[in-house]
């Protein structure tokens, strides 16, 4: 939890240099490009997270219930999404 918000901190940091720098300097179209693809990481990030927190809550329900594994093909489809996410989020970094 504390790397998200970390990883967010710096999105949001690194968001506004990378508009005020190039803004004042002129060049805005590489602003908007470099503004785009924060916000792609951002939202990668956060996909992540609310996907972690589904596992979480169905293992406790699963718990709760008296079946660890009730809620087993939840969790591995939300394991899978954040398998995904996380391979767009290196592509993205990639590019």
């Amino acid at each position: 939890m504390k790397l998200r918000f970390l990883i967010t901190l710096f999105v949001a940091l690194w968001l506004v240099s990378a508009f005020a720098v190039p803004y004042v300097a002129g060049d805005l179209e590489k602003s908007l490009v470099e503004q785009a693809s924060a916000a792609r990481v951002a939202a990668l990030a956060a996909w992540i997270d609310r996907e972690e927190q589904r596992v979480d809550t169905l293992r406790q329900w699963g718990i709760w219930a008296g079946d660890g594994n009730k809620y087993g093909n939840g969790i591995r489809a939300a394991e899978g999404r954040i398998k995904e996410y996380q391979q767009r989020l290196r592509e993205q970094a990639d590019s």
